[in-house]
């Protein structure tokens, strides 16, 4: 997978009505933006608030995060779990 560019976005209260997730979460277990593999990821200028859990979740090692906000999320802000 190539990779994917967002910016000046802002992105909020998603998944807040769907049904809870894995140990009970509710809304979408990735939140507002998930990113999951892929090569020259990046997130400029976001405004990501108001998830039902994270902020971002990047299951990558290769994303480049910033100039943005990232506030009253139920779960993490920022979750990196590259492994």
């Amino acid at each position: 997978m190539t990779g994917g560019w967002i910016t000046g976005a802002e992105v909020a209260n998603c998944g807040c009505s769907s049904k809870a997730g894995p140990r009970g979460a509710t809304g979408y277990v990735s939140g507002n933006i998930w990113v999951r593999q892929g090569w020259g990821n990046a997130i400029e200028g976001v405004h990501s608030h108001h998830s039902c859990n994270r902020g971002v979740w990047a299951e990558t090692s290769k994303l480049i995060v910033w100039g943005g906000v990232f506030n009253h999320n139920s779960a993490d802000g920022l979750d990196f779990d590259a492994g």
